[in-house]
């Protein structure tokens, strides 16, 4: 009272209103302080990336991830394809090998050229086997032709095993047109049909 009775008026209003300026200052203090503690960091990031994340720019990038991942899938399945192509090129160039080897080899023969006996044979005439047929045919009315191409293949230097297999019939059968005489080997049908 002793304070208030030695200011006047005017400075009481001024003391008056320090004092209510320093109550809003202290609670203005403590409410940002409160604030401070209540805050959350990891939602407020959460928030600030969901309103990124809806932004165009962002819409953008995650698209082009996506064209760029489904580019790298199509390029490793065309990669895959073309090796599988090559692979099949390859063993058609070695086919193709094998047949003109074939063919010089009955046309060496066929002009009287003579053929070493030791060369090597063509790795074809390999003739897939019917389900359920039997593990190696007989030949039952063999012709010349079959028993040129068995000659033949035997002057490549395969063996009677190796010729019933790829010609899918048995090695008795081989046997007896290797052991055919000259003479007794059967008439050729087209021979047949001249006479």
């Amino acid at each position: 009272m002793l304070l208030a009775q030695s200011l006047s008026g005017s400075q009481l209003a001024l003391l008056g209103l320090a004092v209510i300026v320093l109550g809003l200052t202290l609670r203005r203090g403590m409410l940002r302080a409160r604030r401070i503690e209540e805050r959350d960091p990891l939602r407020e990031v959460k928030q600030e990336f969901q309103v990124t994340e809806q932004r165009p720019e962002a819409m953008l990038g995650r698209m082009e991830i996506r064209v760029h991942e489904y580019a790298r899938e199509v390029e490793a399945r065309i990669q895959t394809r073309l090796a599988v192509l090559d692979q099949l090129i390859q063993d058609a160039d070695r086919r193709i090998a094998d047949l003109q080897q074939t063919l010089d080899l009955l046309d060496a023969e066929e002009r009287g050229l003579p053929v070493r006996a030791g060369s090597p044979g063509p790795d074809l005439l390999q003739y897939a086997r019917l389900p359920g047929a039997s593990e190696s045919l007989p030949l039952t009315n063999p012709t010349t032709g079959d028993v040129r191409l068995v000659r033949r293949l035997a002057a490549a230097g395969l063996t009677a095993q190796q010729i019933a297999q790829r010609l899918d019939l048995s090695q008795e059968t081989i046997r007896k047109l290797l052991n055919t005489p000259e003479r007794e080997r059967p008439e050729d049908d087209s021979h047949a049909d001249a006479a």
